[in-house]
């Protein structure tokens, strides 16, 4: 699938194995609400609900949590378990999207 640079840039951390960096929260969340139109609900505390569009989603029509840190900024570690919850339940990859 391919989308714009600027999107692809905060993407690629959490598709491709061997990236290991820092992702600010803000620029995570809007990549999700405003590149693919997800419904984020906050839960309890730093859960918020990741629910992808019902109309033009490709992939599994499956939510996703995530804990938003108390920094501003997701740690690698956070960004990496991340990219596993987004494999297993869109089975991303390193494959899945190119930026243009």
């Amino acid at each position: 699938m391919n989308m714009p640079k600027r999107y692809f840039k905060i993407l690629r951390p959490f598709i491709a194995p061997d990236a290991q960096r820092a992702v600010k929260w803000d620029d995570f969340y809007r990549l999700f609400v405003n590149h693919f139109e997800f419904d984020v609900k906050r839960g309890k505390g730093r859960v918020h609900a990741f629910t992808p569009p019902t109309q033009g989603w490709v992939f599994a029509p499956k939510k996703f949590l995530a804990y938003k840190p108390k920094r501003p900024e997701l740690t690698p570690t956070e960004v990496r378990d991340i990219r596993k919850t987004l494999k297993e339940v869109y089975g991303w990859g390193p494959n899945s999207f190119t930026g243009v």
